[in-house]
């Protein structure tokens, strides 16, 4: 169930980063800047954002440029803690 949550929200982020909106771009970021923490939690998620945002970096509006390379700087901090989809869908349960 999660993990259907995590692909429609990457969905989403995806398509407002590549839309040519200004707005949608930037209110991406700002968003996906404040949930760093949670997401993205997998890596192949990541590494999708992570293509958008260099499409981003040649950006002419150099406002939407530095968010983009500062949010992948927060990626490149956090990429270790990414899952793949195989330890994602493992659960550990306690022993009863």
């Amino acid at each position: 169930m999660s993990y259907k949550w995590h692909l429609k929200i990457s969905t989403s982020f995806s398509a407002c980063l590549s839309s040519k909106e200004y707005m949608q771009i930037r209110n991406s970021l700002l968003i996906l800047s404040r949930i760093r923490e949670n997401f993205p939690v997998l890596r192949k998620l990541g590494n999708s954002i992570r293509n958008q945002l260099i499409k981003l970096e040649d950006d002419e509006r150099e406002d939407v440029k530095m968010m983009a390379m500062r949010y992948a700087q927060m990626l490149n901090q956090l990429e270790g803690t990414w899952k793949s989809e195989d330890d994602f869908y493992t659960v550990s349960l306690p022993f009863l």
